[in-house]
Formats: C-alpha cells, sequence, structure tokens
C-alpha cells in the first residue's frame, strides 16, 4: 500500500481502482471489503507518519484513500449487479 503514498497525483486515480479492484476480487462480502479497504488506510496513514508527514496532512489523506476505495467498491458492486463490470477484473 506504501506505493499509492508515492505515486504522483495524476496516477493515483489508477493505482487506487486497482488496489480498490484487488479487495473486491478478494471477498464479496460488504463489510469485509470495508474492513479491508479501512486497513490500506490505516497503513497508508502510518507509513505516511513514519516519512514525516504533517498529522493532519496524513489523516486528511487516509480520509480521502478510505473514501476512494469505498466509492470504487460500490461501483463494482453496481456494475456487476448490471452485469457490466469490465476492465482488467472480468
Amino acid at each position: 500500500m506504501g506505493e499509492i503514498v508515492a505515486f504522483p497525483i495524476g496516477t493515483r486515480h489508477v493505482a487506487v481502482e486497482r488496489v480498490a479492484r484487488e479487495i473486491y476480487q478478494q471477498t464479496k462480502d460488504y463489510k469485509e471489503q470495508m474492513d479491508i479497504a479501512l486497513g490500506r488506510a490505516s497503513t497508508m496513514y502510518a507509513r505516511a507518519l513514519k516519512a514525516g508527514v504533517p498529522e493532519t496532512v496524513a489523516h486528511e489523506q487516509a480520509k480521502h484513500l478510505a473514501g476512494m476505495l469505498g466509492e470504487w467498491i460500490d461501483t463494482f458492486e453496481w456494475e456487476e449487479s448490471q452485469g457490466q463490470l469490465g476492465g482488467d477484473g472480468a
């Protein structure tokens, strides 16, 4: 998960989608998916602090990451329910 901290802003979207797809494919249980996503965000937070990122910035970035992962997982769930799940995960 540390690679997301190091990604430039322009590529972060692709990285988050890839991680969310991996989480979505690991389990179909929504609560488990969210627990994994929150765990990834927590790991990013800890690594950012260790790298010297100010706590408030690391916290905001971790919240943002958790939200983006959740949105992607919701999107994959909706696409699957509509028979539209595509991309590299289909």
